[in-house]
């Protein structure tokens, strides 16, 4: 809503906060679809996630150059799901979490939506296992049959078939995507219907910040509503639209929340203001370089740190303690947010694949 605000009605506001924009409500239910159906096809009990988690953690806590229970830029990870086989997983199960990892795609290897942040997929309480049970039947339409169905698996069903589709008999499990890749039919019927309230076009900001207008966004890297990669993916060409990332922070900022889920929880910092800065920002002058976020347990707060502007990372300055913001800081023109490994290859971030985005986002406007 404050994406869609800031470019139809750019007049109303002189800053707007997005906090984990719904950049592509379509693309989203197509990830989430993918996911579910990943699960689908090799069921994981919560009891095995917990071991999920630990190993993430063990390969990629250190990534950012510190042991410290955060995974600060998960997409430099390299995390490999098979590791898991046959102590913890079987192979169809990692075979999901690699699915789960990947990006949506068309039949011609055209990305349509980022896949999902590896230091997500160990998290207990999350959509990637909530499913209690193993569905009924994992290739029917209704699979879970009488069974509450997920709540990712209902926001697909809302967006695509009630509002892409206009018709909820539609076989969602079996007509419109098998393993991460749209059928080229219901991709441009879909697109056609539900892209024009879609606001990941970053020229359509040209008005909001010509009259000064400042956009701060944030996302949880650990979000499993939308996926955290989408904002990054819109962040970069906004960059890309304004002439780089020094010139684009004028207007607008992101920042990513290591560990947190969609828009609150999980095992990072996870609480801080965003309205004092907007506030300092528009009225005074004085752009965010910074955000102090908390992380709190019942009414103690056992963890502060800075959430450092995209592209920078937060540093630890190698003195003091490891759970004070003071012991931390944000490297001016430090890029380390932008740097990917494997998983984040994996998930849609790598350079060759950003090209093929760029395409697929051209055929979408056709």
């Amino acid at each position: 809503m404050g994406m869609l605000e800031a470019m139809r009605y750019p007049d109303d506001y002189d800053g707007i906060v997005a906090g984990a924009p719904w950049l592509d409500p379509l693309g989203t239910s197509l990830w989430s679809l993918k996911n579910i159906q990943a699960l689908l096809a090799a069921y994981i009990p919560a009891s095995l996630f917990s071991s999920i988690d630990e190993a993430i953690r063990k390969q990629c806590d250190g990534a950012d150059s510190l042991v410290d229970g955060l995974i600060q830029n998960p997409a430099r990870c390299s995390f490999n799901p098979d590791t898991l086989v046959p102590a913890v997983l079987t192979q169809f199960q990692a075979d999901a979490l690699k699915s789960i990892l990947k990006p949506v795609k068309d039949e011609k290897g055209a990305l349509v939506y980022p896949g999902s942040s590896v230091s997500n997929l160990g998290q207990f309480g999350t959509t990637l296992n909530e499913l209690e049970t193993p569905a009924a039947n994992p290739k029917g339409s209704q699979p879970w049959g009488e069974l509450a169905a997920p709540a990712n698996w209902n926001l697909a069903t809302g967006v695509i078939l009630n509002l892409g589709f206009y018709d909820p008999s539609v076989d969602l499990n079996n007509a419109v995507e098998t393993g991460g890749v749209v059928k080229p039919s219901a991709l441009k019927l879909l697109y056609d219907r539900l892209g024009p309230d879609i606001p990941d076009d970053p020229s359509a900001l040209r008005t909001f910040f010509g009259r000064g207008g400042k956009l701060l966004i944030y996302h949880g890297y650990n979000d499993l509503i939308i996926s955290p990669y989408r904002s990054i993916w819109f962040y970069e060409d906004l960059a890309a639209e304004n002439g780089g990332y020094e010139k684009i922070a004028k207007e607008a900022r992101l920042f990513m929340v290591p560990g947190m889920l969609h828009c609150t929880g999980g095992p990072g910092p996870n609480v801080f203001d965003t309205l004092t800065p907007m506030e300092n920002w528009v009225e005074k002058g004085l752009a965010p370089d910074s955000i102090v976020a908390s992380h709190e347990m019942g009414d103690t707060t056992d963890r502060t740190m800075p959430l450092c502007k995209v592209p920078e990372q937060a540093r630890y300055t190698h003195s003091g303690d490891l759970k004070d913001a003071a012991s931390w800081s944000c490297p001016a023109n430090d890029h380390s947010l932008l740097e990917v490994g494997p998983n984040g290859i994996q998930s849609g971030l790598g350079k060759a694949e950003r090209v093929i985005r760029a395409k697929t986002s051209a055929q979408h406007s056709d």
